[in-house]
């Protein structure tokens, strides 16, 4: 460690002798090593110059052999009357450079560099727990909307952009304290209640004649007198649906709904698995935050009982190994955060991709309701075609079973058989020119002159 800084030192009131000063680093001496020239270095810079193959006094050029520990300049110098390097700050202690450091250690005028890396802000050390309870624009804050926690520095632009249940107001009616998430359903021209907003009849676009934009309670009188008229104006709209979708659903295959199917069940066990991995994630992030939570709060109570019971000098082992600890819970919390970030990076992705996945699940479970909701429809037009056959088979054999029987039955009456032309025919077989006829009910001849005309 280089030597002492030489504007805390005052002798007297007059400047301090050169001898004290390290003719490399140009500070008073810190350990003081003499060297063979008689003359004395920081030992922390004598040092690099001994490493080098030709060792030479940066005085006289004079190359150095032995050194050795001046016992005697050290304690001269750690006898210098010293005042507290903040003195300008407040701090009123004077006393030996010997102390200087012990003091140093607890000063409350000392600044001291913010827990939090982003900060960078010096303060205090008794400002320190101030500091981070109050200033500190990266302290832990939670909104008073939404309860979410964020840092101080983003509060504002969380209350502004991102905080759902922020008090907005609106442009249009000038409505006070709408909470963000509700903002868009109060503009809702059809079922909002902004009464400002102007928009056309709900039912225009299935025929209704009121073309033109109304503010809501036009839009409410005018639904009220309407009634029937968009009643009717509905039924015919779905009347119309209802024969395209007829005429359409013939062209849908059974093997496009079995299909479809298959496809809904694939992309179910996907999202089940998507949302086991998201909860998994979840899980370890909220476990890293927690472990990066509990860090902080332990290096600020490390840093809070070093203030306040620390009494160690900087250059010490203790101070040094506390150092190099806070450095290593640093560079811990760093990998963490980094860890971390690659984690909540991985669960945005994993949920837009659930999303999208939910969408299209959605919209295929829609298309097969539909598709059941026909199919269900042709299944009882079908039963009642079926029924409407059955009971035309059943007629049908009734007629046969009566057909039948008809054929069976037998009558002992009398045939009654007109011949017309009766005189031509009979002149005809007397002569000998035709002598029979067959009659038009049954194939039995007759003979003509053995017949009686019926009168």
């Amino acid at each position: 460690m280089p030597g002492y800084s030489k504007l805390s030192i005052c002798e007297n009131g007059k400047s301090f002798d050169p001898k004290y000063l390290c003719p490399k680093c140009e500070k008073v001496l810190r350990d003081p090593v003499q060297t063979s020239c008689g003359h004395r270095y920081c030992k922390t810079c004598v040092e690099p110059l001994l490493r080098s193959p030709s060792p030479k006094c940066v005085v006289d050029s004079e190359e150095i052999g032995e050194t050795f520990e001046d016992k005697f300049a050290q304690r001269e110098i750690l006898s210098l009357p010293v005042q507290c390097t903040n003195h300008c700050d407040g701090c009123e202690w004077s006393g030996e450079l010997g102390k200087l450091e012990n003091h140093e250690a607890q000063c409350p005028y000392v600044k001291i560099q913010c827990v939090h890396p982003s900060c960078g802000a010096f303060v205090r050390r008794d400002d320190l727990s101030r500091h981070l309870e109050e200033e500190c624009s990266f302290r832990e804050q939670q909104c008073q909307y939404c309860h979410m926690m964020t840092t101080a520095d983003r509060l504002k632009e969380h209350h502004e952009k991102e905080c759902q249940e922020y008090p907005t107001d609106c442009l249009h009616c000038k409505t006070e304290s709408i909470p963000r998430k509700q903002l868009s359903s109060h503009l809702d021209p059809v079922h909002g209640d902004c009464e400002a907003i102007e928009a056309p009849c709900p039912y225009h676009k299935v025929g209704c004649k009121q073309k033109g934009a109304m503010k809501r309670k036009e839009r409410t009188r005018h639904q009220d007198k309407q009634v029937t008229e968009h009643l009717n104006l509905l039924f015919l709209f779905v009347d119309q649906l209802s024969s395209l979708f007829h005429s359409k659903l013939g062209e849908v295959d059974a093997g496009v709904i079995s299909k479809m199917d298959a496809i809904l069940k694939t992309l179910q066990s996907k999202v089940d698995a998507i949302i086991g991995e998201n909860s998994d994630l979840t899980s370890m992030v909220q476990g890293h935050g927690t472990r990066i939570s509990n860090l902080e709060q332990s290096i600020k109570r490390y840093l809070m009982d070093d203030v306040e019971t620390d009494s160690a000098p900087l250059n010490s082992s203790a101070h040094r190994s506390s150092l190099a600890e806070i450095e290593n819970i640093l560079q811990r919390l760093g990998n963490q955060d980094a860890k971390t970030a690659n984690h909540e990076a991985l669960l945005v992705e994993f949920n837009s991709e659930m999303q999208n996945r939910n969408r299209e699940l959605r919209r295929l479970e829609a298309q097969l309701k539909t598709a059941n909701d026909e199919i269900r429809k042709l299944q009882r037009r079908t039963e009642y075609l079926e029924h409407t056959l059955s009971a035309r088979n059943f007629a049908i054999a009734e007629l046969e079973d009566y057909v039948r029987q008809e054929q069976l039955s037998s009558y002992n009456g009398v045939l009654l058989w007109k011949i017309t032309d009766f005189a031509r025919k009979r002149n005809e077989a007397r002569t000998g020119q035709h002598v029979s006829t067959k009659s038009l009910c049954k194939n039995i001849l007759h003979t003509l002159s053995q017949e009686k005309p019926v009168q």
